[in-house]
């Protein structure tokens, strides 16, 4: 049994704070004492509020920022649960269809965020921002089970959503320079069609990223589909640990109109291709020739 303590320093413009504790009651530990002391077994001195205090040392400690890591199935049912998001006969179908979709893919039980994902969340973001908010999902969850309960009108709910949805939904079919939804714009490259010569054009689709004629809304008679599968280079990686994982994107090319980290692809077993990450909103890319491994 502890008592913690907590000491506030007041230091110019800047805040510290040291955190400690004192055993009052040794329990189990008296049998077997631990191997190694946590960083708030240490004492603090008795102090008094507003005591002033003269700086005796300064030990300087690097740290490291860490990104949060990445989800698997049962921390998003975690994260669901605690933003009050679906409910226990729900989770498998969430879990199921952003996979189903590309918004999302699993790779060593860890989801990876699709090209297809980020599109669709910063037009959904644009154009239906209350929708998107997590405090309107948990709400509506409530709702619904008011209504399986007796205690609210579903026609009476429904008609209420659909005065707000129906607005909204008016402005994102409006052109996107009169403020309607960004569309999945298509993007031109130097990269010469195999089957009618024309430019081949970076696209987006529910399988990924890949290149497509820019034919293909042409008349039938002239129209071309000509696609090629180009390879995602972090799959090509298989990273396991997050340390490797944040050193491949540090390592990352950069846009040359927006500097945002780029995306790899693989064409073929010599030419890569650099996409934009805020791809199609920017049009920059990067084509890599040499000599590459394709896997299989």
């Amino acid at each position: 049994q502890y008592d913690s303590t907590t000491l506030t320093v007041q230091a110019g413009d800047y805040e510290l704070k040291a955190r400690g504790r004192i055993l009052r009651f040794d329990g189990w530990t008296k049998i077997l004492p631990q191997m190694s002391k946590s960083p708030e077994d240490q004492e603090l001195p008795a102090l008094i509020v507003n005591h002033k205090l003269m700086l005796k040392e300064v030990l300087p400690q690097q740290h490291f920022t860490k990104p949060p890591a990445r989800f698997t199935e049962a921390a998003l049912v975690k994260e669901l649960e605690k933003r009050g998001i679906g409910r226990p006969s729900t989770y498998a179908a969430i879990i199921s269809t952003i996979q189903e979709r590309g918004y999302v893919r699993s790779e060593n039980r860890r989801f990876y965020a699709e090209k297809m994902g980020e599109i669709v969340t910063d037009r959904l973001d644009q154009s239906f921002s209350e929708l998107m908010n997590y405090d309107f999902t948990a709400n509506m969850e409530d709702i619904l089970d008011q209504i399986a309960n007796g205690q609210k009108n579903w026609k009476t709910e429904l008609n209420h959503f659909f005065k707000d949805f129906s607005s909204q939904l008016s402005q994102a079919e409006l052109d996107a320079l009169e403020g309607g939804m960004k569309p999945n714009s298509l993007v031109l490259t130097d990269i010469t069609c195999p089957t009618c010569e024309r430019k081949m054009a970076i696209r987006t689709a529910s399988t990924g990223v890949f290149l497509g004629c820019s034919g293909y809304a042409l008349a039938p008679k002239e129209r071309c589909k000509t696609t090629i599968n180009l390879i995602p280079e972090a799959e090509l990686l298989n990273i396991l640990d997050s340390e490797s994982e944040t050193k491949a994107l540090m390592e990352r090319q950069r846009c040359p109109k927006c500097a945002t980290a780029m995306d790899s692809y693989l064409i073929d077993a010599e030419r890569k291709l650099h996409v934009c990450g805020n791809n199609p909103n920017c049009d920059g890319y990067i084509i890599e020739e040499g000599s590459f491994k394709i896997k299989g």
